[in-house]
């Protein structure tokens, strides 16, 4: 054993020795700040600590959202710094490139400093609106119209009120763009529909006469206002059609998309021959405007599965595609739109779109980046770890890159009681693959990790990820790695134990502010006895609740379990080997989720764990407490964090704390 592990007596009291290597871990992240930031290179922790207080946070797509493109016009790039510029900087891109549902927390964050801005807020609207969130980009025009006299708000806001069935308020809101534009007759024809929705035929019919009176020749004006009067009962009815076609388009023409679809289903039962493609693309094109594209998908279907489909029913059927994240079958359908038209704008739009959403994948899952970092730990049960490290990323348009090199040192209890030390360097490579338009993902990596009194361990590992598996984000993972970043000991790393460890994890946004997360792994220890064999295995589950771009909440539940004792050195267990662990906790978090700036984050998390320890004849409850503080500052180029956590539990008196520092610069 070397000199450094053999025994001595701790002379300092803990917080001041805690303290003290704190303020050395500073020094050193300030060596970095100081000389390696201007190289561009880029610090991040990358700790990975057992148990179940916390579920391992892995590297996952964000789950699929629904998006439409907005109709707002948004403003050109700033010209001078502040925090509606740094704004615009942030969201521009994510917006350019299609990814309206991670824009959002930046406008939130911005809104929630800055709540007067009023342009600020119509393009909130405009971006929860193209999301698929219509009821969310109602309440923030309200915001608008509110503050100012925007006509195109109000526009929006009725139609907005109007579709989701609140025409009391879609009524007021036309007539206040009627005494703002008295001789605009488009505004009264929109009225008259609503109106004519609500089965107010006489007011819808005043409406049209006034729009009438305005433009005369306009044949939309005068085709409602005919269709109007026989629903009144103004007129006499005209001959029934043969099959319902007819009525069906002429009701889809005027926006009621429930009517078309009685109408519809009526001249399905009496065609002989198949539907026209035609209607089914325009009874579908009303559906998606309507927001209802659960309903449009079939009707697109039956259009494109027909003998001389519309080119626009493939290129809608790409969009709803697109909205949907299915990558894979967005690029099809535009590219069957494009061979039957191959000027298709649209289509052409779609298929730019479709590319810009996979680099900005790539680019948020492999940044081009270098990284410096740090990571601190200690335990109760007297173990220390202390990571310095640096990686170094760079993607390209199929792949990416990453290497990570570092020094490692632990510090804990030996076999015969003593405080021992080891230490030395890591490296570690990844390469990894995209396939399908950005939707999956393959890696393998390889690394070695060389301890003093102890030889050389090699890592080696694979994974995959899915953006979007049966609705989840997917990630499967195998690794064959040193056991100790798990079992959190220095007798494991002294003994040389291993792990092989199979784990997947899934993820998904539900509709609304809802989220859930899942993991389960299974891994095998071993060593170079017999006796250093085991079997660990965990499950973990959380759902989180979005309450604000500030605050969030949730629950998280976790199991974890050994088939058998872990082996021990004398009288000490190499590890803890609980034969079962079940905690739950709620967690609360705190700051903002995105933006530019300086930034915070807090989360406290408690709950209770029931433990049957392998010598105990019962299981015991035992209180747990989770808690993390960090600072963060991003820009364009850096960007920086800096946290701190502390838990209890798992077992009776146990505690654990630790730092971790990182940075970032990007080229």
């Amino acid at each position: 054993m070397t000199a450094a592990a053999t025994a001595r007596p701790r002379r300092l009291p803990y917080p001041v020795a805690l303290a003290l290597t704190v303020g050395a871990l500073a020094i050193v992240l300030g060596g970095f700040l100081l000389i390696v930031v201007p190289q561009r290179f880029v610090l991040q922790a990358g700790l990975r600590e057992s148990g179940i207080t916390f579920p391992v946070r892995g590297h996952l797509f964000p789950a699929p959202a629904a998006v439409r493109v907005s109709p707002a016009t948004r403003p050109a790039a700033a010209r001078r710094s502040g925090p509606a510029e740094a704004l615009w900087a942030a969201v521009l891109p994510l917006l350019q490139a299609g990814r309206i549902e991670a824009a959002v927390p930046h406008f939130e964050a911005y809104l929630a400093a800055h709540p007067d801005d009023v342009g600020v807020w119509r393009e909130y609207a405009a971006a929860l609106l193209a999301a698929g969130r219509p009821g969310d980009a109602a309440a923030a025009l309200e915001r608008v119209v509110a503050r100012s006299a925007d006509p195109t708000a109000r526009l929006h806001l009725a139609r907005l009120r109007r579709d989701a069935g609140d025409l009391e308020r879609a009524r007021a809101l036309y007539r206040d763009l009627i005494a703002l534009q008295p001789g605009d007759p488009a505004v009264r024809l929109e009225l008259a529909v609503a109106l004519a929705w609500s089965g107010q035929y006489d007011a819808a019919i005043a409406e049209l006469e006034e729009a009438q009176r305005l433009a005369p020749r306009d044949e939309e004006i005068a085709q409602t206002l005919t269709r109007v009067s026989h629903w009144a009962g103004r007129d006499t009815p005209p001959a029934a059609p043969e099959h319902g076609a007819a009525r069906s388009a002429a009701e889809a023409w005027l926006l009621d998309v429930a009517g078309a679809r009685v109408a519809l289903e009526r001249h399905l039962a009496l065609a002989p021959d198949p539907l026209d493609p035609a209607l089914l693309v325009r009874l579908a094109q009303l559906n998606i405007w309507a927001g209802r594209t659960t309903e449009a998908r079939p009707l697109l279907d039956r259009a494109v599965a027909s003998d001389a489909p519309p080119p626009d029913a493939w290129r809608l059927l790409g969009d709803l595609h697109r909205w949907a994240g299915r990558r894979p079958a967005a690029r099809r359908a535009y590219r069957e739109a494009l061979a039957a038209a191959p000027g298709d704008t649209a289509a052409q739009a779609g298929v730019r779109a479709l590319d810009a959403l996979a680099a900005a994948t790539v680019a948020q899952r492999d940044p081009r980046e270098a990284t410096p970092g740090l990571d601190y730990f200690h335990d109760s049960d007297g173990f220390r770890r202390l990571d310095l490290g640096a990686r170094l990323g760079t993607a390209f348009r199929a792949g990416a890159a990453a290497a990570r090199v570092g020094y490692r040192g632990l510090e804990g209890i030996e076999a015969s009681g003593a405080t021992g030390a080891i230490s030395g360097p890591y490296a570690q490579v990844e390469l990894a693959r995209w396939w399908r338009d950005a939707t999956v993902r393959t890696a393998v990596v390889a690394g070695i990790e060389e301890l003093s009194a102890v030889a050389p361990q090699p890592a080696v590992g694979a994974s995959i990820e899915l953006a979007d598996a049966a609705g989840f984000a997917l990630r499967a993972a195998y690794d064959h790695t040193p056991a100790h970043p798990t079992t959190m000991t220095l007798e494991s790393a002294l003994r040389a134990l291993r792990l092989d460890r199979l784990s997947a994890s899934l993820s998904r946004a539900l509709s609304g502010a809802w989220s859930l997360w899942g993991s389960l792994e299974a891994a095998a220890l071993s060593g170079d006895a017999a006796t250093d064999d085991n079997r660990r295995w965990s499950v973990a589950a959380a759902a989180r609740y979005r309450a604000g771009a500030l605050v969030r909440g949730g629950v998280t539940t976790g199991a974890l379990g050994y088939d058998a004792a872990a082996p021990r050195a004398g009288t000490r267990a190499l590890y803890w080997d609980p034969q079962l662990s079940w905690s739950s906790a709620l967690f609360v978090e705190l700051g903002p989720e995105a933006g530019s700036g300086w930034g915070y984050r807090a989360r406290v998390a408690p709950g209770v764990a029931l433990v049957r320890e392998r010598a105990s004849s019962g299981s015991d409850l035992v209180p747990q407490l989770g808690a993390e503080l960090g600072l963060t500052y991003r820009s364009d180029r850096v960007s920086l964090s800096a946290e701190a956590f502390h838990s209890r539990g798992r077992e009776q008196g146990y505690r654990a704390s630790g730092v971790r520092a990182g940075l970032a610069v990007r080229p």
